[in-house]
Formats: C-alpha cells, sequence, structure tokens
C-alpha cells in the first residue's frame, strides 16, 4: 500500500511519459549500455540504493497512510528515492537519444519540450505565491493573546510557524512558546528555562517518573503569576457547569475555555468567570478570524486536498468557532435566568447577561451554517459537519429564542445528517413530531 501510494506521486512528476524512459534507464543500467561509459557501477549502486529504500523504509513505516495527511507527511521521506528515479529518468532519456535523435538540437528542443509540460501541467497547483495562510493563521492566534501569555503547542502546525513568527519576525516577543510534545525530554526543559526564565517547570521534564511533572502541576506553578494558553491538539471537554457552579469540586482542577484559536486555561480557585469579559473576549479573538474570512484569504478547497496543510488551516478556522460557540451555549445554560430571585448582587443584569451570551453562541453557529450551505453549493466537501450538530446547536437557540419555525427546521436538518440513536436524537426526535401535530392542530402547544 506504501509503495503504491509513492508510485502514485510520480504521476505528475513525471508527466506519465516518464515512467517508460524509467524503465529504459532500469535497463541500460543492469545491462550496462556503452552510454554510461565509466558510470555504471555509480548506476548500479543508485538502482540498488532505490531498491533497499524502498523495501526497507516502507517495512519500517507505521503511519497510518489511509489518513490523507499522514500520507503527505509520509510522502516527505520520498524525496530522495525520487532523486533515483529521476536520474535513471535521464539515463534512460540518453539512451533513447542516442538511439533516435543523434542531431543535438533534438535533444535540446525534446528537453525543453518536457520541462515546458511540466510547467504546463503543475504551475496552476503548484503555484504558491499568494499563499499565506499558515502564517495569517499563527499571526492570529499570537495576536489575540493577552500579554505574557505562555502557549503551549500540540502540533507542528501550531508550533513551528508561531515559533519562526516570534523568533524571526519579532511577533509578540513577550509570549513564551513551549511544545508539548517536547516538554517530555529532559534537554528541552533546559533550553526552554535558559529561553524563558520566567516560565517555572516543576520537574526534569513532563513525564510520570519520580522526577517529572504533570500539566496540571505545571498550570499550578505558573498560573498566578502569567496567563496560560493552550495551541493545538485535542481539548479536554471538562463542562462549564463545574466551573460556574461549584468551584470547590476539585481545588486543583483547571478548564479549557475558548480563546479564539487558542484554549484559555482557567483555575477553579478564581472567581466564576465574569460573563461580559468573557464575550469581549470571544469578540476580540474572533474579529480578526473573521475579518481574514471575509477579505478571501482562506484557502480554496478546490486547490487544497485533505493531504495538505492548507487544509488543516481551514479546519482550524472553523473549529475555533464551533468550540467558542459551544462554550457559549453551555455557559447560557448555566446562567441563572431572567428572574434569579436575589441570587445576584445589586444591579442584576441576568437578563442582558443571557442575552449578550446567547448572542455569541447564535452568531458562532449562524456563521458555520452559512459556510456548510455555501461549501454545499460549491460543489466542494463540508470541512467540517460532526454529524449535523451545527443545526442541532441552532434548533436549540431558536428553542430559546421561542421561535418555533427556526426551531423545527434546524432540527430536521440536523435529525438528516445524525443518524446515530442516542438519547439527544431521540429528545429531539420526539420534539419535531410533537411540533408536526401541533403545527396541523392535532397536539395543544404548551
Amino acid at each position: 500500500e506504501r509503495r503504491a501510494g509513492s508510485s502514485r506521486t510520480h504521476d505528475g512528476q513525471l508527466l506519465f511519459l516518464g515512467v517508460p524512459l524509467v524503465l529504459v534507464g532500469v535497463a541500460a543500467t543492469l545491462f550496462g549500455h556503452p552510454a554510461l561509459g565509466r558510470c555504471i557501477a555509480p548506476a548500479r549502486t543508485i538502482l540498488l540504493a532505490l531498491v533497499l529504500y524502498s523495501v526497507v523504509f516502507h517495512s519500517l513505516a507505521n503511519l497510518p497512510i489511509s489518513v490523507p495527511l499522514f500520507l503527505a507527511v509520509h510522502a516527505r521521506f520520498w524525496q530522495m528515492p525520487n532523486s533515483s528515479v529521476f536520474f535513471l529518468l535521464a539515463i534512460g532519456f540518453e539512451v533513447l537519444c542516442r538511439r533516435f535523435a543523434t542531431r543535438e538540437y533534438v535533444r535540446w528542443s525534446l528537453a525543453l519540450a518536457g520541462v515546458y509540460l511540466q510547467v504546463v501541467h503543475n504551475y496552476s497547483q503548484q503555484d504558491q505565491s499568494a499563499n499565506r495562510a499558515i502564517e495569517q493563521l499563527s499571526r492570529t492566534a499570537l495576536e489575540t493573546l493577552p500579554a505574557n501569555a505562555i502557549v503551549l503547542c500540540s502540533g507542528d502546525l501550531q508550533f513551528n510557524p508561531s515559533l519562526y513568527l516570534t523568533v524571526c519576525e519579532g511577533v509578540r516577543p513577550d509570549v513564551s512558546l513551549l511544545s508539548l510534545q517536547l516538554l517530555s525530554y529532559r534537554w528541552y526543559a533546559l533550553n526552554a528555562s535558559s529561553k524563558y526564565p520566567d516560565v517555572i517547570f516543576p520537574g526534569r521534564s513532563h513525564w510520570p517518573d519520580a522526577h517529572g511533572y504533570s500539566l496540571q502541576k505545571f498550570f499550578e506553578t505558573n498560573l498566578p503569576h502569567r496567563p496560560i494558553h493552550i495551541y493545538g491538539g485535542n481539548r479536554p471537554a471538562e463542562t462549564l457547569e463545574r466551573l460556574t457552579e461549584d468551584a470547590s469540586l476539585s481545588e486543583n482542577q483547571f478548564y479549557h475555555f475558548p480563546y479564539g484559536l487558542t484554549d484559555r486555561i482557567i483555575s477553579t480557585e478564581e472567581e466564576p468567570p465574569d460573563v461580559h469579559k468573557l464575550a469581549a473576549d470571544f469578540a476580540k479573538a474572533l474579529r480578526p478570524m473573521e475579518e481574514w474570512h471575509a477579505a478571501g484569504l482562506l484557502p480554496d478547497l478546490r486547490k487544497y486536498g485533505e493531504d495538505t496543510w492548507e487544509d488543516q488551516v481551514v479546519r482550524e478556522y472553523w473549529m475555533a468557532f464551533h468550540r467558542v460557540g459551544h462554550a457559549a451555549l453551555t455557559l447560557y445554560s448555566t446562567l441563572p435566568g431572567e428572574t434569579c430571585q436575589g441570587a445576584c448582587p445589586d444591579g442584576c443584569d441576568c437578563e442582558y447577561t443571557m442575552g449578550k451570551t446567547l448572542s455569541v453562541a447564535r452568531h458562532a453557529y449562524e456563521t458555520l451554517a452559512n459556510a456548510h450551505d455555501w461549501y454545499g453549493s460549491q460543489g466542494q466537501e463540508v470541512p467540517f459537519n460532526w454529524d449535523g450538530a451545527v443545526h442541532q446547536a441552532l434548533g436549540t437557540i431558536a428553542e430559546y429564542d421561542g421561535n418555533a419555525p427556526a426551531m423545527l427546521y434546524c432540527w430536521s436538518r440536523y435529525l438528516d445528517k445524525q443518524k446515530n440513536s442516542d438519547i439527544l436524537h431521540a429528545v429531539i426526535t420526539r420534539k419535531v413530531a410533537r411540533m408536526k401535530l401541533q403545527a396541523i392542530g392535532a397536539a395543544p402547544y404548551e
């Protein structure tokens, strides 16, 4: 399977016509064609190296190449064997030219024609002169962070471009960037502690041994002095109810809360988060992302497939909206309601607070729904789906608003996508069925 994937990469690079030339080059190398002269031994060495590399590397490689992005990562290691293939192609070209095109100008014409065809065939796909997707993603993540933040990055897409921008271009020099994967190595902690003296490492490495430390301990040590954000990777799905209703459930527990492209770490020992500040933070973190999208700077998925980092940029962008919308909607469900019965201090503004929080969730999910419809209208695969979660959330927001037509429309779209039979699916199915009966007068309105 891996060798088949390797051979598929030759289609565009060899223009299909290159395969016969490679075969001729292999035959000429094996049988010692006179065109090779004194280079027969080096040519055979290169051929042997190609065979050994292809067999040994693909036998030891363990990335699941059924995932397109992992196949692209795998393909990085094909550059060296591919150079050997091109060397054999050149031998085949020379052999055939000596046999059929003895005139010098014919050889040059054929060679230049091959270069021209490569440009015509591949230029539009390989032209990256206007591609700023990864830079834009990293700049947005960095520039929306609070002052003096510590950022724990998980993934190449998140860590490497951000590190380049901070070190080489001076973007947000106050931010301390750390790799979650590399924190498990002692040498990295030593290097990072000299580079970021204000960051406290409570052990040798992030590793479960006698000299290691947990992320919980890292948060506990650094959070009182500096804000901490997580960028990339899998975010834990802690419920916000535990944070806002009962912060004493675990004195040392920390929660992830969406902050644009990153997650902010919040301690349960702090006061429950101020809803108005959270809404302002949401708007601040999302505004540059929306401006980026409005300017048409998101990568075109018709050009960039699932095996590209640009595709991952698009998915990271939309996932940020989903995380913010989900967090705001969850926070809304924890608020005391329009009649708080004296639970709030003087100057209660629960009605405004609930409306503001719900508007953040509505904006995030409506943005996703509009994008979902746009991708579908363009005949493109939607870079997010989540089994109809977007329309399920919009239906819930419409229920809070008391908008029955919107609720019925969104939940019906959710049921079309979500085929798994779980509790939420069953509850929404019953609600939709009752609304349809109410619409025709077969059931009373509640």
